[in-house]
């Protein structure tokens, strides 16, 4: 196999695709490209943008057509949801504890803002780890430091990663 020799820099590689330049220099080039053309290529977006843009009776329609495949095929949706959530355990788990969370929020009438990326910044802080128990080889819970139902917020100061049985814990204990 021949040896092939990047135009743009000299180099051995790794080559873009089947391009005679390395994926650095394609890079480069690319991002050159667009700070001479940016106005040109925004406006060029912008114009496909409001080409491709629905009217209200347009999204209305699809709506409906979308309300109307759910009716029809309640079984199909529920595979893909299912499959979805196969496919990707972890992110399924972060959504699932978030949307729980707000939920309980909603419920209690308090400040609910913890996102995602926040749980996911706070399991990070901790190592994934309980913060209780400091272990990391069990599933991890969103644990209030002060309960929704005392008037805590649902925010990242106010939430730390908790194993099952710690959480479950802290409820019977009031000075935890």
């Amino acid at each position: 196999m021949e040896e092939r020799r990047c135009l743009g820099c000299g180099g051995t590689g790794p080559f873009h695709k089947k391009q005679s330049r390395c994926a650095l220099c394609v890079k480069q080039r690319s991002r050159e490209y667009y700070r001479a053309h940016s106005t040109r290529i925004k406006q060029r977006v912008l114009q496909k943008y409001k080409e491709n843009s629905l009217t209200s009776e347009q999204i209305e329609q699809r709506r409906k057509a979308s309300r109307h495949y759910a009716e029809q095929h309640p079984d199909r949706i529920l595979a893909s949801v299912l499959h979805w959530q196969r496919s990707h355990p972890e992110r399924h788990r972060l959504l699932q504890a978030t949307h729980s969370s707000r939920r309980r929020a909603n419920k209690a009438r308090v400040l609910g803002t913890l996102t995602a990326d926040e749980w996911r910044e706070i399991l990070v802080y901790f190592n994934h780890a309980c913060a209780y128990c400091l272990r990391t080889d069990l599933p991890l819970t969103q644990d209030h430091i002060i309960p929704l139902s005392r008037g805590g917020s649902d925010t990242k100061e106010n939430v730390v990663p908790a194993c099952s049985s710690c959480n479950s814990r802290k409820k019977t204990d009031p000075s935890s």
